[in-house]
C-alpha cells in the first residue's frame, strides 16, 4: 500500500514534500519540548515533603494505630469479662430454676398425700357424723 502511494509521487512533487515533512517534524519536536518545559518548571509540583510522608508523620500515625488497637483489646477484654459475668449469673439462675423445680415437685407429692389425707379426713368425719347422728335420733326416740 505504501508504495502505491510512494508511485503516485512525481520527482518534481519530492522536495516540496520533503520541506513539509521536515517542517512537520520540527514542529512535533518543539511542541514536545515545550509541554515538557511545562510539566517540568511552569507547572506547580509540590515538594517531596508535601507528597510523601515523613518519619514523623509516619511515627504519629503508627502512634494513633496503636492507640486504637490498645483501646479495642480494652474493650474486648470488658466485653469478655462480661460475658463471662452473664454465664456465671445464667450458671446461679440455672442452678436456681433447678431448685425451683425439685421444691415444685416436692410440694405436689405433699399436695396429692393432703388432698388424700383430706379425703380420708372427711369420710371420717362423716362416718362420726352419722354415728352421732344415730345416737341422736336414738336420743331423741328415748326422749319422746
Amino acid at each position: 500500500m505504501l508504495s502505491a502511494i510512494l508511485a503516485q509521487i512525481s520527482y518534481d512533487q519530492v522536495p516540496a514534500l520533503v520541506q513539509w515533512l521536515i517542517g512537520g517534524s520540527v514542529t512535533v519536536f518543539l511542541l514536545n519540548q515545550i509541554l515538557t518545559f511545562y510539566k517540568e518548571h511552569i507547572r506547580e509540583t509540590p515538594a517531596p515533603a508535601n507528597t510523601y510522608a515523613t518519619r514523623a508523620d509516619m511515627d504519629a500515625e503508627l502512634g494513633r494505630e496503636r492507640g486504637a488497637r490498645k483501646k479495642m483489646h480494652e474493650e474486648m477484654t470488658e466485653i469478655q469479662k462480661s460475658i463471662t459475668a452473664l454465664q456465671i449469673e445464667t450458671k446461679n439462675q440455672t442452678a436456681d430454676i433447678d431448685t425451683i423445680s425439685l421444691a415444685v415437685g416436692t410440694m405436689r407429692s405433699e399436695i396429692r398425700t393432703d388432698v388424700n389425707g383430706v379425703q380420708s379426713r372427711i369420710s371420717d368425719v362423716l362416718s362420726a357424723v352419722s354415728e352421732l347422728k344415730g345416737q341422736v335420733k336414738q336420743a331423741l326416740k328415748e326422749i319422746q
